[in-house]
């Protein structure tokens, strides 16, 4: 299990942990974990040789949790959350300036549950009156909703060329003799990738 995706579940356990209105100090755990982590030398090192609880800020039972992803490349406490809270809601989390709060408010007080929804409360003028919403807020959301669709199926060039190569390199070795090469956009390293 390669340490990137432990941090990408560590982040994503504070975000779940957030929209469904946790206590503060435990989702801002796993986001500090997640930052630790990220920013050591040798972290799979530490993990195989079970030295997590020596980091500052992972104590067992977050260690525990780790190691479980790691040894099995999944975290029951992980899987338990996502259970409780609809996938959906993290969909939101690609408008600009919305964050796992206001996505809580919008689904306990509006019952939102997609971008759609979303869209139709905006035109509706339904945020406005939500605590911590107001007109420019909503229109900044309305904004956000028509980059996401303008935008959609668009990558940047850094996010998609790993994965890009990592795949000719695949179909390389299984088509011996052939030539594979990465060709439109991407080869021409264009900015952002259809």
């Amino acid at each position: 299990m390669e340490p990137s995706s432990i941090i990408k579940v560590l982040e994503e356990i504070g975000t779940l942990l957030e929209i469904k209105g946790e206590n503060p100090f435990k989702s801002n755990a796993y986001y500090k974990a997640a930052r630790t982590l990220s920013s050591i030398d040798r972290l799979d090192q530490i993990i195989r040789e079970k030295r997590l609880t020596e980091i500052e800020g992972i104590g067992e039972a977050l260690s525990q949790k780790i190691m479980e992803y790691y040894e099995t490349g999944a975290m029951a406490y992980y899987e338990e959350l996502k259970k409780e809270v609809p996938t959906c809601l993290l969909e939101l989390l690609q408008v600009p300036r919305l964050g796992p709060r206001k996505i809580r408010m919008l689904h306990r007080e509006l019952g939102i549950m997609d971008l759609g929804e979303l869209e139709y409360a905006c035109r509706e003028n339904r945020l406005v009156s939500l605590a911590g919403f107001g007109e420019k807020t909503q229109a900044n959301i309305l904004k956000g909703i028509e980059f996401l669709k303008k935008h959609k199926g668009r990558y940047l060039f850094a996010d998609v060329y790993p994965s890009a190569e990592e795949m000719r390199g695949r179909l390389a070795k299984a088509l011996p003799g052939h030539r594979v090469a990465l060709c439109g956009s991407i080869r021409r390293r264009k900015e952002i990738i259809k």
